[in-house]
């Protein structure tokens, strides 16, 4: 994390959380395929090294940056972030059984794996920013 935290800090939080979102998408997709236990470590230890820390720096540091250019509360933005999280976590497994049980194991990686690519889709479409995290003048 503290890599990727000075990359924000330096680039932005553009590169790091694009980035995230194509190496959640490449290894969730890849994990169907894993063949041993040592093949699906490495996958995990990727999901876990690369993906998950470098995006919660950049994505933390947009929540923040982005709730202060309203006027909000980040203690507040932070809250409802971990609400959602908690329910995620709760829900997630459940919906994930139910796809897995109905078509295969690998389905509820590919579902996730597209939604990184939908989350990505969705990011490019909204206002530049600068490198400091701002919106960028018209």
């Amino acid at each position: 994390a503290p890599l990727a935290g000075r990359t924000v800090d330096r680039f932005g939080t553009e590169s790091p959380i694009r980035w995230g979102l194509v190496m959640a998408a490449v290894v969730l997709s890849l994990t169907p395929l894993a063949a041993s236990v040592v093949t699906l470590s490495l996958l995990t230890i990727l999901a876990l090294g690369l993906v998950i820390a470098g995006g919660l720096s950049a994505g933390g540091t947009l929540l923040t940056r982005s709730v202060e250019d309203v006027g909000g509360s980040v203690v507040a933005a932070s809250a409802m972030v971990m609400l959602c999280i908690s329910v995620g976590e709760a829900l997630g497994p459940l919906f994930a059984t139910g796809l897995a049980h109905m078509s295969s194991d690998g389905a509820p990686m590919m579902a996730l794996a597209g939604l990184s690519l939908a989350t990505l889709a969705l990011f490019a479409i909204r206002p530049a920013r600068t490198l400091t995290g701002r919106h960028a003048a018209p």
